[in-house]
């Protein structure tokens, strides 16, 4: 009972991970995706690696890829890059990420899948922390505009910096509330 509660959340959310039973192969055109500077996957080859749509596991073999290095907490986590996030929609990202990747999805895998389920999980787990927190969210979000501002900087100005984020998320909401009539 509980592995067709898995597979029909699976089917809902388009992902099938290894180590599920009753997996079925994705209707992924390996061709298609394929350019001449694509990313291979590293058990089979085939073009269209770690840069596929989910960007976690071979169209072709099923075998678990190594992280994107590129990729930013807000694209990992489908949120929008912003002050503002709906936290909740974060939590059940989070938990479909970790049904994915956790490594005790992978214990019967090869060493390299292990390791890349390790890296995957602790990248999701640290997105998480991450978006999660106010303060955290913000000096992430200040870092990806390619400004300087460690925890060692004046506490003040990391303050005011995030209150001029809140402020202006409040004007955004406040302007899309006033374009959508009620």
């Amino acid at each position: 009972m509980w592995r067709r509660r898995v597979g029909a959340l699976l089917r809902l959310w388009g992902f099938w991970p290894t180590g599920v039973p009753g997996r079925r192969p994705l209707s992924c055109d390996a061709a298609s995706q394929a350019g001449s500077n694509s990313p291979r996957c590293w058990n089979c080859g085939s073009p269209g690696g770690p840069g596929r749509e989910n960007g976690f596991f071979c169209p072709q073999c099923r075998a678990l890829q190594a992280p994107d290095p590129t990729r930013d907490y807000f694209s990992l986590m489908d949120c929008n890059c912003s002050f503002r996030v709906d936290t909740v929609k974060l939590q059940h990202r989070y938990q479909q990420l970790q049904r994915l990747v956790h490594p005790d999805f992978f214990s019967q895998r090869s060493q390299t899948e292990k390791d890349f389920s390790e890296k995957h999980s602790t990248l999701v787990n640290d997105a998480y922390k991450t978006l999660l927190a106010p303060l955290s969210r913000g000096l992430y979000l200040v870092s990806l505009t390619s400004m300087s501002l460690s925890l060692s900087d004046d506490f003040e100005e990391a303050k005011e910096i995030l209150t001029k984020m809140r402020y202006f998320s409040n004007i955004e909401e406040k302007i899309k509330l006033k374009k959508i009539p009620l």
